[in-house]
């Protein structure tokens, strides 16, 4: 965030530089992971994301797409100087909601089911596909330019 504040040339850009760094943080992240330790093995390899307020399981591929959509959007963005109508940044916040949903989709389903120890038998598997698309779908969308969206 504060990297952001500091490459900005507008305050306008922050927001953009911001999902663009976490973009390439997230992916640069995964190249080293292969590179030093070979893992993942493959792009459909589970992952705990993040630990907090509760773990954060999906395959490699969910958070890479997720990245990847953050980069180009936010390149296009910044190389075009636009920003976010407001209806926009609705639909990008509701996308971010949405992926984080299904990012802790599988720890709620063992937390409700099984408790704490659930975790223990837990091996991978379960991603909800369904809530992870229609958060891709709304951060695609809030990437489109206002033209396309008939936003003025």
């Amino acid at each position: 965030s504060g990297a952001s504040f500091a490459i900005s040339r507008k305050l306008r850009e922050v927001p953009f530089i911001f999902i663009l760094l976490f973009g390439i943080w997230d992916i640069t992240y995964y190249l080293f992971l292969k590179l030093l330790i070979n893992w993942p093995s493959g792009l459909v390899e589970y992952d705990i994301l993040f630990l907090i307020p509760i773990p954060w399981i999906a395959p490699v591929y969910a958070p890479v797409m997720v990245s990847s959509i953050f980069i180009i959007g936010a390149i296009f963005y910044l190389y075009k100087g636009l920003t976010f109508s407001s209806l926009q940044l609705y639909l990008f916040l509701l996308s971010v909601f949405i992926l984080l949903l299904s990012f802790i989709f599988i720890p709620v389903k063992i937390l409700l089911t099984s408790g704490i120890h659930g975790f223990s038998s837990y091996a991978g598997g379960g991603f909800n596909l369904l809530i992870f698309s229609i958060g891709i779908i709304l951060l695609i969308i809030s990437f489109l330019p206002p033209e396309k969206l008939h936003i003025y």
